[in-house]
Formats: C-alpha cells, sequence, structure tokens
C-alpha cells in the first residue's frame, strides 16, 4: 500500500512472445503465476516506479497455445 491505495513497483522484465491471436499475443517465458502486467502508459514508467492498479478490459487466453 501506498497513500492508502494498493500499489507495485514496476520493474522491466524480459519476455519472450509466441503466437498471435487476433489481437493477443501469447507470453510464452519471462512472466510467474501471479506476476501483474501493465497494459497501458508503460512506456512512460521506469525501474521503481510506483502504479496504482485500474480496472481492465483485456482477458488472459484461456486456451493453450497452438504448436
Amino acid at each position: 500500500e501506498r497513500d492508502g491505495k494498493l500499489s507495485f513497483q514496476v520493474k522491466k522484465v524480459p519476455v519472450s512472445l509466441g503466437e498471435e491471436r487476433e489481437y493477443q499475443v501469447v507470453i510464452s517465458q519471462g512472466l510467474q503465476a501471479g506476476d501483474k502486467i501493465v497494459t497501458s502508459g508503460q512506456l512512460k514508467l521506469e525501474d521503481g516506479d510506483w502504479v496504482t492498479p485500474q480496472p481492465s478490459e483485456l482477458k488472459p487466453l484461456t486456451e493453450p497455445p497452438l504448436d
């Protein structure tokens, strides 16, 4: 918590991209279960910045990637 709000400190993490599906891309390596992902405004962030989560309409893929 920071300033009475749920907040997280950001850190850039290298990832590997996999299959593309419509407007989504599978992240095949580099994330762990429970990691949070910044989906908007990430180009303005630097390691160590604080962010407060906002609701997102993005949904994770529910099917495993095709081989």
